[in-house]
């Protein structure tokens, strides 16, 4: 039984064997199609190194044959030709075991596989396990995943892995493996292996190395570039390598002639502007085959002649396609515009006569979709190579360089020169005229999809003028066609923020239309472009409005006579423009009659809806900047309304829109605004919380802004804008923090967006920054903000400008917190320079006088102190109200009052300051503001300056009105402590406390609160230094501390002067409490009478200059209870008398 067995197993291995030696059929086929393939020397080179390699002794080992060369040279058409002949043509070798070619012998895989990256290796080897039955492992490479998961060395791998493409090298492992353990069971195979690379991939881990017995009787042809992929390893090392190279001549010539249909003589002089590659042979016999197709003309020697060395084959081959057809006008075409931007397809399609055939389109263009819009790109190489052909660079008939001719049958047996074909001017023109054509449809039908045309047109537009300079052209340009060609150019330029282009090509077009003496009346052309010549020159930075003005003057002109004194909707652009450049130049009331005029126009016309709006919006603007708020607000909310009641216009009406209305809100360069009202409503909306914040109505502007904030989205140039005005509306309501968060996340946007640019946006972004900064103690940084904002500012609107003048009224607070004061009053000054164009009741000119008020009140000039105070006060009034509902107002006659305190008018500080009080709002929010901590400290110090020389007669009274003050300064300090801690406030008010203590006769707290002010005061207040250690001294007189009360004075004295110079009246102040010190605790001793009588005199001087300064100061004051002002009612001036007295009689306390 057993040896029965036996007998079986051995039949059933002889079977087996006769199975592998003899197999029926092919198991698995896939090699490369052989079109285009033509016979060439290296391709029986590579059967002899075939043959060679396939001798005895490596028929049962893996032997491996390379063809390396560069790309396009032929190597996957000699793969393919040996893969071809490896399956059907009888070959004796080894390797087909020495036997005459049947369907036995032959290779039973032959099997391609592309080895361009992993996923491709894995693809090929997947479709192979599918044809030799591995089914089921084909589908598990296929799903990695779900191959990952299978076994615990496949997810600890997956756990591993660091990127994608290392799971696809674990399948292809997989994959590989199982293959080739089944390739090994089917006798002789083949694999090609396309696009080997370098053995440092790691794909060179999935393909048989040479020489491996356990994968049994196979052959790998590799194609590749890389002439060093894998090295032979002595004679007998199975592996060969083959270089594919140019063809010889003789090959090329046979092998263009094959595929051309030329004869074998011409096609051998034509061999060589290919170089005899075999890639380029195909192009140029492609191209030969298809002209003689479109022209039905055989090509022979005579009209063919040979292409000299100098001509490469793209070049030769574009001159052929020039000659072809509607071609020529395509080629035209794309060698006018440009190669760097889209140009859509239909504008294509629409520029040249005929059809437009897509494949051969294909030739020269690259299509693609942008915007939901067929577009097409040449490549910048063709683009650069069709220029040259096309710019005339042919050489003359008596040079050496020899001349290609085609007679082809439109030239009426006319040889033509092929590479004389050149741009003339009515070609570039035609194409001007097209690309114009399409940017003035844009600009007149206002669809998104005209928008989209025309910033895919412009670039080409521009390039295509461009030509006439760069190009030498024949013959001559339209010029009305130039005209247009240019002021598209600069309406294009205009919309998209480029000003200065659009000053340059305007210009241009002004000069065409004005000299054009043709039969068309291209009046209304005329003024449209000196319409936006005068909004190129007004409503964007670094711009000129008042050239502006003069343009939109003249473009008003030729409309009016153009229309004949009849009211069109072209007259009312132009009104509303010029209103908003006379808002530029500060002429408001002016602005307001053009805008008005432009208003009436509109009104009832159906179809300008949303002009009518944007004028209503123009208007509100003027009457904000006129500081007639009501009527700004007013004028605002009618065109929210309007808004809202009409269709959405596309995004391109947006753009006019921002440009012709110039708005501050800055243009974007990448477009990523919406496409409907939402925007305008934003834009509305941000300007009618700037009313409402200027009406003190800081809720209803915050709840604007938010809603401005949600139409223009987050993260984008105008959403930094609105958090900007966030800013200054929380500063308002004494909401510090949020203040300076705002402004930081908007100044963050606008870095993004324009770095380190002169921009509006940048500027308004750093300039409330600063403001924040300041209010938050960050002195420096706020400074340096504002002083960028303002040379930012200063380039864009020039000197005289409002927005300059506010932006120096913030510098100047900054310098004040930095105690410069000196260079605070400059700022000051320059602000109202600032102003000198505007009207004398600005509410910006008010808050300049407003401040200086306090820096000349600093300085020592309390005339003029008071009388900037009532100024500005007078200003507020008029544009708010007489009411003290409004900060302004409220703010400005505390200041009065304050300044009136300090001249010694104390019945017109008290009745200033009550008026100021009483009708001070109750609601809880103010009342916790730090504007009222200020109300309540200046209320005790106007209290406790009238009491140094008025003392009331009602004891009792006095009593409660001391307790009440301090019940005042300490509401005050809680106030400013929380949530925001206001050192310098703070410590002028431990000041007044301090004051107070003293007169109520607590010298000790008085002592320790002043020195707690000292020592909370910000760096940079010397001033304020000196002024507290004024306070000092007195304390410690009270304490019987007199050196160190001597010490205080010679402190200030020297703070002062080095700050002030000698001529401050605080000067007078120390040298005052110095002579009373000496007779306090000397006066008993001669020399502290005659050291009292020394400082007595030199205060007695310093009295005499302040008398001096104070006439100087009257007689330039326009306010009234000032001009009859008595020198004696001075504080000072009355130490002095109140001093002079108690020398004379040497006795009582001053």
């Amino acid at each position: 039984m057993s040896r029965i067995l036996k007998l079986l197993k051995e039949g059933y291995k002889f079977v087996e064997l006769i199975r592998h030696r003899y197999p029926t059929k092919v198991h698995a086929v896939r090699i490369p199609h052989r079109r285009g393939f033509y016979q060439r020397k290296e391709d029986k080179e590579v059967m002899i190194t075939l043959k060679r390699l396939c001798k005895y002794g490596n028929s049962s080992r893996v032997k491996t044959l390379i063809l390396h060369g560069p790309a396009g040279h032929g190597k996957k058409h000699c793969a393919a030709n040996l893969m071809d002949q490896l399956y059907t043509k009888p070959v004796r070798s080894r390797f087909f075991w020495n036997k005459p070619w049947n369907f036995r012998n032959r290779p039973t895989i032959l099997w391609t596989i592309n080895a361009t990256n992993e996923a491709t290796m894995l693809e090929s080897f997947c479709s192979l396990a599918k044809e030799i039955g591995l089914t089921e492992q084909a589908k598990a490479a296929n799903q990695e995943l779900s191959l990952l998961s299978r076994t615990s060395e496949g997810r600890q791998y997956h756990m591993n892995v660091q990127n994608p493409f290392e799971e696809n090298v674990y399948a292809l492992k997989h994959i590989y493996e199982e293959v080739m353990k089944t390739l090994r069971r089917h006798g002789s195979w083949v694999l090609l292996i396309e696009g080997a690379k370098e053995e440092k991939s790691i794909r060179h881990q999935f393909w048989p190395a040479p020489g491996d017995l356990s994968l049994g009787n196979g052959l790998v042809i590799m194609t590749t570039e890389d002439s060093k992929l894998l090295q032979e390893k002595g004679v007998d090392y199975p592996l060969a390598k083959v270089f594919i190279g140019r063809m010889t001549e003789e090959d090329g010539a046979k092998f263009l002639a094959k595929i051309s249909d030329i004869h074998y003589t011409v096609a051998k002089r034509f061999a060589k502007v290919t170089h005899c590659i075999p890639q380029n042979i195909a192009k140029l016999g492609d191209a030969i085959r298809e002209y003689q197709e479109e022209t039905n003309k055989q090509l022979t020697f005579e009209n063919l002649p040979v292409p000299t060395e100098e001509v490469t084959l793209p070049k030769y081959l574009m001159m052929m396609e020039l000659t072809s057809g509607n071609r020529t006008q395509l080629l035209k075409f794309l060698a006018c515009c440009s190669s760097e931007n889209y140009l859509p397809l239909e504008i294509l399609e629409g520029g040249i006569e005929g059809p437009l055939e897509r494949e051969n389109l294909e030739k020269f263009v690259d299509l693609s979709v942008r915007e939901e819009i067929d577009v097409v790109t040449i490549h910048p190489r063709d683009h650069t190579m069709l220029r040259d052909i096309l710019n005339g660079q042919s050489q003359s008939d008596n040079e050496e360089t020899q001349t290609y001719v085609l007679n082809f049958p439109f030239m009426t047996n006319k040889p033509r020169n092929i590479n004389t074909l050149t741009l003339s001017c009515l070609d570039v023109s035609r194409v001007i005229k097209c690309l114009g054509d399409v940017c003035k449809n844009a600009l007149q039908n206002n669809r998104d999809k005209d928008f989209k045309l025309l910033r895919f047109v412009l670039p080409h537009l521009k390039e295509a003028v461009k030509l006439k300079d760069n190009l030498k052209l024949e013959g001559e340009f339209d010029p009305l066609v130039m005209a247009n060609g240019h002021a598209c150019l600069g309406v294009g330029s205009l919309i998209f923020s480029r000003p200065e282009e659009a000053r340059r090509d305007l210009k241009i077009a002004l000069d065409l239309f004005k000299n054009y003496e043709g039969e068309e009346n291209v009046q209304l052309d005329l003024a449209n472009v000196w319409h936006f010549l005068g909004e190129a020159h007004s409503n964007s930075h670094l711009a000129s409005p008042w050239e502006g003005e003069i343009c939109l003057q003249e473009a008003l002109r030729e409309k009016e006579q153009f229309y004949k004194g009849k009211d069109d909707p072209q007259i009312a652009l132009t009104l509303r423009s010029l209103g908003n450049v006379m808002n530029e130049v500060g002429r408001h009331t002016k602005a307001i009659n053009f805008i008005q005029r432009a208003l009436k126009i509109y009104f009832d016309k159906e179809n300008f809806k949303k002009e009518y709006g944007f004028t209503l919006s123009a208007l509100g603007s003027s009457y904000r900047y006129l500081g007639q708020y009501a009527e700004a607000e007013d004028y605002l909310k009618m065109a929210l309304e309007i808004f809202k009641s009409v269709e959405s216009p596309s995004e391109l009406r947006v753009m006019l829109y921002l440009e012709i209305t110039a708005i501050i809100l800055p243009l974007l360069t990448k477009w990523s605004q919406p496409k409907n009202l939402t925007f305008q409503i934003g834009v509305t909306l941000s300007r009618l919380a700037s009313v409402q914040r200027n009406m003190d109505k800081l809720d209803e502007s915050i709840a604007s802004l938010e809603i401005a904030l949600e139409k223009f989205g987050d993260n984008n140039i105008y959403s930094a804008v609105i958090l900007s005005k966030l800013s200054v509306v929380y500063r308002d309501k004494g909401d510090f923090k949020r203040s300076f968060l705002f402004a930081s996340k908007a100044k963050k946007i606008v870095d993004e967006h324009y770095g380190t640019k002169s921009h509006p946006a940048r500027a308004t972004a750093l300039l409330n920054l600063g403001h924040a900064l300041s209010d938050v103690g960050d002195v420096d940084d706020a400074v340096k903000s504002l002083t960028e904002a303002l040379d930012i500012n200063k380039e864009i609107h020039g000197s005289i400008h409002r927005i300059v003048a506010a932006n120096c009224n913030y510098l100047s607070y900054g310098y004040l917190q930095m105690g410069m004061v000196q260079q605070a009053k400059k700022e000051l000054l320059n602000a109202l320079k600032g102003m000198d164009h505007y009207s004398r009741s600005h509410p910006e000119r008010a808050n300049s006088l407003k401040r200086l008020s306090k820096v000349c009140l600093i300085l020592g000039e309390t005339v003029k102190s008071a009388d900037l105070a009532d100024r500005a006060l007078q200003i507020y009034k008029q544009t708010h109200g007489d009411t003290m509902e409004h900060r302004e107002v409220r703010m400005g006659t505390v200041r009065v009052a304050h300044a009136c305190s300090k001249l010694g008018l104390c019945d017109n500080a008290e009745k200033y300051f009550k008026e100021a009080e009483l009708d001070f709002p109750e609601g809880q929010e103010i009342r916790s503001h730090s504007e009222f901590a200020v109300l309540l400290r200046k209320k005790t110090e106007i209290i406790l300056d009238s009491y140094e020389f008025r003392w009331p007669l009602d004891e009792v009274g006095v009593q409660e009105i001391l307790s009440q003050a301090n019940k005042d300064l300490l509401r005050a300090e809680e106030i400013l402590s929380y949530p925001f801690r206001f050192e310098q406030q703070i410590a002028l008010t431990k000041k007044e406390k301090a004051r107070l203590s003293m007169l109520m006769g607590n010298y000790c707290s008085a002592y320790d609160d002043i020195r707690s002010a000292l020592n909370i005061l910000p760096r940079y207040c010397d001033y304020l230094k000196a002024d507290f250690l004024l306070v000092k001294s007195d304390a410690e007189r009270g304490r019987n501390l007199a050196n160190r009360s001597k010490e205080s004075l010679e402190t200030a004295e020297n703070i002062y002067q080095n700050t002030f110079g000698d001529d401050h009246p605080v000067i007078a102040v120390t040298l005052q409490k110095k002579c009373s010190l000496h007779l306090d605790f000397e006066h008993k001793s001669n020399t502290g009478k005659n050291e009292a009588h020394k400082y007595f005199e030199a205060s007695h001087q310093a009295c005499e200059v302040l008398k001096s300064n104070l006439e100087q100061q009257l007689a330039g004051v326009q306010t009234d209870f000032l001009k009859n002002y008595s020198f004696e009612r001075h504080p000072i001036l009355k130490r002095q008398k109140s001093l002079h007295k108690r020398l004379t009689r040497n006795q009582g306390s001053w």
